[in-house]
């Protein structure tokens, strides 16, 4: 307290004070914004019942693939150049070449995978507009393009399904038809 009594000393504190908190003034704010999504659940596809039967019910890409494809996904030039031509960010970020603006998001989203299959997309921005926005349209071109891939792997299962269905229905009428012949040729009731 006696050295807080003196003038110059009070001052010089306050003065000290007062440039840390104006220095702190020049730095703006850091918005995060974060997004997350969970790949479609293989048993939402459709024909789980039967395609497990047939033991096709996995991934076209293997275990863990719906996690994966969506990291993928996320960090891919498709979707860069999606949300490049959706937010229209070459005039946003008055940055016209488009290789500075694939390398600009690449180094700013943070995609990644969370318990429970869950991806979580995330961005930083003295921008709190432009977080929400890249954030929104990353995780929206994401979705769309897990859609897209969802709709063709069930269609290839279903063409893969109707091809067995149709593979055993030849089979079976040839198999009756041998039955019948056998049992015609020998007078047997039974073979």
């Amino acid at each position: 307290s006696a050295v807080l009594a003196k003038t110059k000393v009070r001052v010089a504190v306050f003065v000290v004070l007062i440039a840390i908190a104006a220095a702190l003034a020049f730095f703006p704010e850091r918005y995060r914004a974060a997004s997350t999504l969970t790949p479609t659940d293989p048993q939402t596809l459709g024909l789980s019942e039967t395609l497990g039967q047939l033991g096709a019910l996995n991934s076209v890409f293997g275990k863990q693939a719906d996690v994966e494809v969506a990291l993928r996904i996320g960090s891919s030039i498709y979707m860069r150049e999606t949300v490049i031509k959706k937010l229209d960010l070459a005039k946003r970020l008055n940055m016209p070449d488009k290789v500075e603006l694939h390398r600009w998001l690449e180094d700013r989203i943070s995609i990644r995978s969370l318990r429970g299959g869950i991806i979580q997309i995330e961005f930083v921005s003295r921008d709190k507009e432009l977080a929400y926005d890249v954030v929104n349209a990353v995780a929206d071109a994401t979705r769309e393009r897990l859609a897209e891939i969802n709709i063709r792997q069930t269609k290839y299962k279903r063409e893969i399904l109707q091809k067995l269905v149709d593979d055993s229905a030849i089979r079976l009428s040839k198999a009756e038809a041998d039955f019948n012949s056998y049992r015609l040729q020998n007078g047997y009731a039974d073979p």
